[in-house]
């Protein structure tokens, strides 16, 4: 079936199951709305899939990752010239780019 000139078609078993059971195999409308519906069905179920895995994942990330060292905190010169420096340590990603 053609929409807007993109090919779509049902990927998911159990969405082709389920068109199989209820398409009459004619050029039905009833059909074409069936499929529609199955359609949209499908490209909420991936979309969910792939939010939900895309957070696990990153959940994951985030708790490989090491805790940000603390700043370093110096001071030099003498009474009216003093120098305060506050400055980042570097931080390296210690985790395997799986």
């Amino acid at each position: 079936m053609q929409y807007g000139g993109l090919k779509k078609t049902l990927v998911l078993p159990e969405l082709k199951i389920i068109y199989g059971r209820l398409s009459t195999g004619f050029d039905n409308p009833v059909d074409y709305l069936v499929l529609g519906s199955l359609l949209k069905i499908q490209e909420l179920i991936i979309e969910s899939r792939l939010e939900t895995d895309m957070a696990r994942e990153i959940e994951k990330w985030h708790n490989k990752q090491p805790p940000p060292p603390p700043p370093i905190y110096t001071e030099s010169g003498s009474s009216i010239f003093d120098e305060i420096r506050l400055t980042a340590p570097r931080y390296h990603d210690t985790t395997d780019n799986q």
